[in-house]
């Protein structure tokens, strides 16, 4: 390996240890990675399509941008535009330059790794606010690192700022740490860890109180049932166990009515609980007005809460809760559905290949980490239907981790060759 390529591996195990508990240390080795990972490359940044669809996006958000620095009456937030895209238009770029750090199977077995020993700091954070009542903000290095800890009561949100943020990361996490209890070449004192791990973030998951996070749960047993060949309907018992489990001890009629808006018409719902319309479709509609009063370049990064109070809304929402809706309303319906299109296009042939194709090849059994990999990116849409965490930059360069990775997955060719330096690479790790 040159001297620049393992500089550039161990920068980007370090950006991804660092991520969580330390995020402003892990810019720089982001960085460095990313530079690292854009020289000597085959293959050109406008090659892919998808990263066409990128810079089609990132070119549209900027014109944005511009054309609201002169003409928006809220002249004192117009830094938050372009602030605004600080939280896109580098990680277009960035998902492609990690590619080389995600190409084969053991480089992302490695990066799983790594992010599995980034979560350990989030788990006991957690573990000492849930147990031990330790609640922060703890502060060093004059306030660069700041684990929160807020004191929510018996809700946790660990090293983030939110309990949202804490349930969106471990949900993302959760599949990976799966993939190890079920990695063909782990002894048993790794499953017994990797087991450890797994059960800590489901506890601390349903202490989060994210609903979004608890689907989580449910979709990540696919990765156990699809390992052991069970069949769709001990899935779907499972499921609704988990779901009455989670009733029984949440003891909330509310949460339990929004776990199960998940997977049951809200009709069928109402019929069996009477309560008030839902906050978040409230917060939809106003949206979706709001985005009919500038379809094309948006109201703004940092309008929507004055807009939608503006607009008779009943609640204090900072955001509209559906990230989609948000990009929408932040840059125009096109540069929303540019992005969305490449998310859409990467999940469908990801599905293709790990699920759908018969000569499956690499994705036999001792590579479930593909399934991981397709379920975390479900789980980061589906919370983003309902919530948004995306705007946390652990959040948002984990996603672009995930998708950078089933990029790799789906541009791979099923050939023995592969297969063969797959399988090696993925046991020998």
């Amino acid at each position: 390996m040159k001297r620049s390529q393992k500089l550039g591996q161990i920068s980007f195990d370090l950006s991804i240890f660092l991520l969580a508990s330390a995020p402003v240390l892990s810019i720089i080795p982001i960085l460095i990675s990313s530079i690292i990972g854009s020289l000597n490359r085959k293959d050109n940044f406008l090659s892919n399509k998808i990263n066409i669809l990128f810079i089609s996006a990132a070119i549209l958000m900027f014109i944005n941008c511009i054309i609201k620095s002169h003409h928006n009456e809220f002249k004192n937030i117009n830094y938050d535009n372009w602030i605004g895209l600080i939280n896109w238009i580098p990680f277009f770029w960035i998902h492609w330059a990690i590619k080389p750090f995600l190409k084969n199977q053991k480089k992302r077995i490695r990066a799983v790794f790594f992010l599995i020993c980034s979560t350990i700091p989030v788990l006991l954070s957690g573990f000492s606010q849930s147990i031990f009542n330790l609640h922060g903000p703890f502060k060093t290095f004059g306030g660069l690192i700041i684990w929160y800890q807020k004191d929510l009561g018996s809700v946790i949100s660990s090293v983030f700022n939110n309990q949202n943020y804490a349930g969106a990361w471990l949900a993302l996490i959760l599949p990976f740490s799966m993939f190890f209890i079920l990695k063909t070449k782990s002894n048993n004192f790794q499953k017994i860890i990797s087991l450890i791990i797994t059960l800590s973030i489901c506890y601390l998951i349903v202490l989060t109180n994210s609903r979004g996070a608890l689907t989580s749960i449910f979709i990540s047993l696919s990765i156990l049932l699809k390992y052991l060949n069970y069949n769709q309907n001990i899935f779907l018992f499972l499921i609704f166990l988990c779901i009455f489990l989670l009733y029984f001890f949440s003891n909330n009629a509310q949460l339990f009515k929004e776990i199960l808006s998940y997977f049951i018409p809200e009709k069928l719902i109402n019929k069996l609980f009477i309560t008030s319309s839902s906050t978040r479709i409230e917060i939809w509609k106003v949206a979706i007005n709001l985005i009919k009063m500038n379809p094309i370049i948006g109201l703004g990064a940092g309008t929507f809460s004055i807009m939608y109070a503006n607009s008779g809304g009943i609640y204090n929402a900072q955001h509209t809760h559906n990230l989609f809706l948000q990009i929408c309303y932040d840059y125009g319906i096109p540069s929303g559905f540019l992005i969305y299109i490449s998310f859409f296009i990467i999940l469908f042939k990801s599905i293709k290949k790990i699920y759908l194709n018969k000569d499956q090849g690499i994705y036999s059994k001792k590579n479930i980490l593909n399934y991981a990999c397709l379920n975390s990116l479900i789980i980061f849409l589906i919370i983003h239907s309902f919530d948004i965490t995306y705007y946390d930059g652990r959040i948002s360069y984990l996603f672009w981790i995930i998708f950078s990775s089933l990029v790799c997955i789906t541009d791979e060719q099923i050939t023995p060759e592969a297969k063969r330096l797959n399988d090696i690479e993925g046991a020998n790790f």
